[in-house]
Parts: C-alpha cells; structure tokens; sequence
C-alpha cells in the first residue's frame, strides 16, 4: 500500500521519465486507489506519459475507472476528451449502467459519444436505450445511435431501424442500411431490394452493398441485375460481394441465362493488376462447374503463369470436363511444385468423376 501511495506521488514528479515509469509501474502494482490520480495524468504535456497513463487505467479497469473519466465527455480538450472516450471503450462493462444513464444527458454530444462507446463495446443490454434515441431531436444523435445499434447486432432493434429507414432523410438512410446489413436477417431483404429503385443514387449504391454483404440468396438476382447495368468501378465491388458471400449458393442459386451472364462478367472483369481477385473469379468460374467456361479457362491456362495458372487448373478440376486433361496433363511434370500439384489435383478430380 505504501509503495502504491508512493507511486501516485511520483506522477506529480518534475521529471518526465519518472512520471511515466509511476504510470508504468502503477498498472502492474496499482489499485483502485490510483485510479483517480491516473485520470488527472490523462492531460500530462508528455505523450509517453499519457500513453502509459493510458495502458495503466484500461489494465487496472473498474467502476471506479469508469466513474472518474465519465466527467471527461464534457471537456473542452478534444484530445482528452477523446483519450476518455478510447478508455472507456475498453473499460465500459464495467459501469455499464452509468454509461447507460447517459443517453438521457441533456448535452447532446454526450449521448453522442455515449452511444459511440456503448456501440464499440457490443453490449446488447443498451439496445432499447439507443433505439429510444432514433427519435432524438438531433439529427447526429440520431445517426449515431443507428450506427451503434448496427454494431450491436441486436435483431431486436430491426423493426425501429426500418422505421427510421423509411421516415429518415438521405444520412438517416444511408446509416441505418449500413446498420440493418449487419444485422443479417431475412426480413431486411426485401427493404433493401426495394431500395435499388430509389432517385437517390448513393442510396442506390449502399443498398446494393449491403445486399452484398448479407449473403442472402435471395438477392442473388438483383445483384446480377445490378452487375449488368453497373460501371466498370462497381462491377469488381459487386464480383467480390458474390464471391465474399454467395460462392456457396451460386451453382444451385442460378438459372441457365443468369449463370451466362455472371460467366460473361466475370471473364470480362479479371484485373492483370489484382492477382488475389483474379484468383478468386477463377475459383468461383470453377464452382460454377459450367462446361461453356471451359474454353476461356483453357485459353487463360495457356496464356498465364504463377498464381492464375495455379488457379486456372483449379477451375477446370472443379468443371471436371475431359476436353480439359490434354492441356493439363503436361503441367504435372513441370519443376513448380505448386503448379505441379495444382494440375496433378485437377487430373484426378477429372477422372474421379468417370472422364478421361
């Protein structure tokens, strides 16, 4: 206890580097006896001072941690305030019904930042507070509480936020279809989708990628829709999405002109400059297991070399079509290992299914 008292004296040193090894020693020996001289070195003219008041505060943790920076969310001092913000953040669970009484402040950027931390912290025991707040009379606080209800992934928040989907202006919608993407259910689908018609086209687009993100099959068509008539930028958005997403309901998910379309599209969109996209476009071609892809793979096999020739092979394995195992067969004696596999991998899965 006494060499925790003098610890705490030391904070108030003159001397920059013992101040900082108080802090330092304080979060291994420390208790909640210093926590209230930790929170007063948040505003030290040092940042290896503030950084280890930092480390201290969020290690020793506690009620009394979170009670002692509350007051901070009213500083004028932007980086203080925001150094209690990112303690809070981490140290929150435990007073979180103090941090909760919050979203009823008077102050408006307080229940701002409180809903910002509450949100970051994923505690779901704040989701009727936050969904209160979407009838706040300020816009932020509004958009804010919708962001961290998003980062909640309470599906009990999704009937407020279709709510505020449908009365809220362009930022409010913008906020909580990012938000609803998140939370994944079934029931968001068909909003979304209507959503592609909307006049507004940065409304449009976030609902397109939010569709895409959810990996639902259901939207699977209007994504392919959507991938037809889009520009060059947000056909790979949307290619990644499927690929992300929906690889595993493609082949049993399309019909015959829809799996043409996606084939056409994703030939088209390969990028010489993105080895990783390009590799996975291939892998999906390959999943697709759609004989009319067997040329272009055969053709690309021929005509590249390292990962893509690697993936190619995988492609044609995965197609298991025969016409495929002369442009094969010779890469499985080549000197590249991962080639060599790759190829001798295809070869089998071909003649495993009964051809060749």
């Amino acid at each position: 206890m006494d060499e925790v008292k003098g610890l705490i004296q030391q904070l108030a040193s003159k001397d920059e580097s013992e101040r900082r090894g108080a802090a330092i020693s304080l979060r291994e020996q420390g208790d909640q006896e210093a926590i209230l001289a930790l929170v007063q070195r948040l505003s030290d003219p040092s940042r290896g001072v503030r950084e280890a008041v930092i480390e201290a505060l969020i290690k020793l943790r506690g009620r009394k941690t979170v009670k002692e920076l509350i007051p901070l969310l009213w500083e004028s001092d932007v980086r203080l305030r925001n150094m209690a913000i990112e303690i809070l953040k981490e140290v929150g669970r435990d007073g979180v019904d103090l941090l909760l009484s919050l979203l009823k402040d008077k102050d408006g950027d307080v229940r701002i930042f409180t809903s910002d931390i509450l949100g970051y912290m994923g505690e779901e025991v704040a989701t009727e507070g936050l969904i209160e707040l979407l009838n706040d009379p300020v816009a932020n606080v509004r958009n804010q509480a919708i962001v961290s209800l998003g980062q909640l992934k309470d599906k009990k928040a999704i009937s407020a936020l279709l709510k505020a989907l449908e009365k809220g202006d362009e930022w409010t919608k913008f906020a909580a279809i990012e938000a609803l993407s998140k939370l994944g259910a079934e029931e968001i689908v068909d909003p979304l989708i209507n959503y592609l018609q909307d006049e507004n086209e940065l409304i449009r687009k976030v609902s397109l990628e939010a569709l895409g993100k959810m990996g639902h099959p259901k939207a699977i068509p209007y994504l392919l829709r959507a991938l037809k008539e889009a520009d060059q930028g947000m056909k790979k958005g949307i290619i990644s999405n499927l690929m992300e997403n929906y690889a595993d309901h493609l082949n049993s998910s399309l019909k015959a002109p829809e799996r043409e379309l996606l084939l056409n599209e994703l030939f088209e969109n390969l990028d010489e400059d993105d080895l990783i996209f390009n590799f996975r476009v291939i892998e999906v071609v390959g999943r697709l297991q759609d004989r009319r892809a067997v040329a272009p793979l055969i053709k690309l096999l021929e005509n590249s070399n390292g990962l893509m020739k690697i993936a190619t092979c995988k492609g044609l394995g995965f197609i298991g079509e025969a016409e495929a195992l002369q442009y094969l067969s010779p890469l499985t004696e080549v000197p590249d290992e991962d080639l060599r596999l790759a190829a001798r991998e295809a070869v089998e899965r071909i003649r495993g299914n009964g051809k060749g």
